[in-house]
């Protein structure tokens, strides 16, 4: 069962890598364009 989308705020095109690839573990694995940019709350 797949879960509801991710929300990381600050971050931009943020994505949980785990939902498209089964071999790694959910909520493990992350991709985002500028995780740098995260703000207090995304942290």
């Amino acid at each position: 069962m797949a879960e509801a989308p991710r929300e990381l705020s600050g971050a931009w095109n943020f994505r949980d890598v785990s939902d498209a690839v089964p071999a790694l573990s959910p909520g493990r694995v992350f991709r985002s364009g500028e995780l740098s940019r995260l703000d207090e709350q995304g942290r």
